[in-house]
């Protein structure tokens, strides 16, 4: 609300002045109180006289006639009579508020904040469903500054062309922010929680519409990091994981996916989701569907995306050791590692259908999430042992191996798809060697790496320089240090520093290398290389 007139656009001209304390008498007074007829007249008019938007310094006033109307529809059951009314009244609340004065804004903080309040309180299962979707939607419209959330706007203002009159105001970050501070001490982020969002996704009588609304609403709050943090309070998590259980096509899955990102970003939403069994299982429980589902009939690009979009969730709610647990459970890593190993490992997975693993950017990018997924899933022992069982492992030294250079599953990618997954590889063992040694000697991984570094005129310094980091990594192991040196680790290291024409910083990891594995094998064999 950056100049006099309505938020976010150009100020108006005058408007129809309504003698609202003379209204407002007509529905408390004694003699009137009953008059249904004219209270609904009087919604109707004060909605046409103000249909380009409530002033904000009439506000106090629009909250005693809202409050009227709630009150006669859950208290007296006049839903039939009031129901439309307040629905008209609502989508007018939606509308931007009107400035009369450049200061109305900053003067009158508290009428916005009661309206705001006053709306959630329509989230009642005695008020129609209609006028709670209607108060849903201005809720949803007042936290983005209808269309104002930063990530979208300019912040600049435009000026009018010539230079004269009033200037154009385009949406304000400003505003967004002023709009998501009303609401978070206004209260109506917790109503709208409790008595709207987890009402209509947690009980029986479900209405697609309104939990659609509701989500959008919630979605709209959890931009901003301390509504966020309310909403958590508050038990957003268990309404959200039934949310994401609808099937994948529906609308309210991608909303809810996106609060999902939301609130891990801006709160402790993974530590509390991994505190609560019950709530993080619900969670857990519908990634794994959502997954399976996408895997076995996602065919468009716009399914394999929201399909990547829940290997992303998943793995960064499995850095929380319950919740990586709980993954296991439900069955998640069984189908983030059928992804990371077909078809390298030559598995034939029931789960996966053709169009999961074409040369697609975005089966790429499932390839890169699950193998992701799954190495931070690796930091519970059973779930590590669980995905070596299953070829884990193999899948990511076929990367690496030599004799794997004619793969077909290696070789549909792209060059460059190729270099950033080796890459990825790399980081990957490097992480998660240290746990498992003794698998990383079964499946060869020593020779192979050390093969893989003898062919360094054939990569990238960047992927060298990874190699030699897990090189490092294994060669500090006691399980390892033998194997490596037979292997002939400390002449390939030593080789590579001496190139002729080998980068700075790769003669410098080589030689670190060196030294660490010739300490390694010194301690082996008695003090002999």
């Amino acid at each position: 609300m950056d100049s006099p007139g309505r938020t976010g656009l150009a100020p108006i001209a005058g408007t129809a002045e309504v003698d609202y304390p003379k209204l407002i008498g007509l529905f408390t007074a004694s003699h009137s109180s009953d008059l249904y007829d004219r209270h609904v007249g009087v919604v109707d008019r004060v909605c046409r006289v103000n249909s380009a938007g409530f002033a904000i310094r009439d506000l106090l006033y629009i909250d005693k006639i809202l409050t009227f109307l709630i009150d006669r529809i859950v208290s007296a059951s006049k839903a039939d009579i009031f129901g439309q009314p307040l629905c008209k009244l609502l989508r007018t609340l939606a509308l931007p508020f009107v400035r009369r004065t450049a200061t109305d804004e900053f003067k009158m903080f508290n009428n916005i904040s009661q309206i705001c309040l006053t709306v959630s309180r329509t989230f009642n299962n005695k008020v129609p469903a209609d006028a709670q979707i209607a108060a849903a939607e201005m809720l949803a419209a007042f936290a983005s500054a209808h269309g104002a959330r930063p990530s979208v706007v300019d912040d600049e203002c435009e000026i009018a062309p010539g230079g004269g009159g009033n200037p154009r105001v385009g949406p304000s970050p400003r505003q967004y922010h002023t709009n998501q501070g009303l609401l978070e001490r206004s209260g109506c982020v917790q109503n709208t929680v409790i008595h709207g969002f987890r009402a209509a996704l947690l009980e029986e009588n479900e209405d697609p519409a309104l939990q659609l609304a509701l989500t959008r609403a919630v979605l709209q709050f959890s931009y901003h990091p301390g509504n966020a943090l309310l909403m958590l309070n508050v038990g957003v998590l268990e309404a959200m994981a039934a949310a994401l259980a609808k099937h994948f096509h529906d609308p309210i899955v991608f909303n809810a996916l996106e609060l999902a990102w939301n609130l891990l970003e801006n709160s402790d939403a993974a530590a509390q989701l991994a505190a609560h069994d019950a709530v993080c299982a619900k969670f857990c429980t519908a990634v794994t569907l959502q997954v399976d589902a996408l895997l076995q009939e996602g065919y468009s690009v716009a399914d394999k995306e929201l399909r990547n979009e829940f290997f992303l969730m998943a793995e960064i709610a499995a850095r929380q050791e319950p919740t990586r647990l709980q993954l296991l459970g439900s069955g998640f890593l069984k189908l983030a590692v059928a992804v990371s190993t077909s078809p390298e490992v030559a598995v034939e997975h029931t789960k996966l259908k053709p169009f999961t693993q074409t040369k697609d950017k975005e089966d790429y990018e499932c390839k890169r999430f699950s193998l992701a997924a799954v190495a931070t899933m690796c930091a519970s022992q059973e779930c590590l042992e669980e995905a070596h069982r299953l070829g884990f492992m193999q899948a990511l030294l076929c990367y690496l191996d030599p004799e794997q250079a004619g793969n077909p599953a290696v070789t549909r990618w792209l060059h460059s798809q190729r270099h950033d997954m080796t890459l990825h590889v790399l980081s990957i063992l490097t992480a998660i060697v240290p746990a498992c040694p003794e698998t990383f000697r079964e499946a060869r991984a020593g020779a192979i790496l050390c093969a893989f570094i003898a062919d360094a005129p054939k990569f990238g310094g960047e992927q060298q320089q990874l190699a030699l980091r897990l090189l490092r990594t294994a060669s500090a192991l006691p399980q390892l240090q033998t194997l490596l040196g037979e292997e002939g680790a400390i002449n390939i290291t030593l080789d590579l520093f001496m190139a002729e024409g080998s980068p700075e910083v790769l003669r410098q990891d080589a030689v670190a290398d060196w030294l660490v594995s010739t300490i390694a094998c010194r301690s082996v064999h008695g003090g002999g290389v």
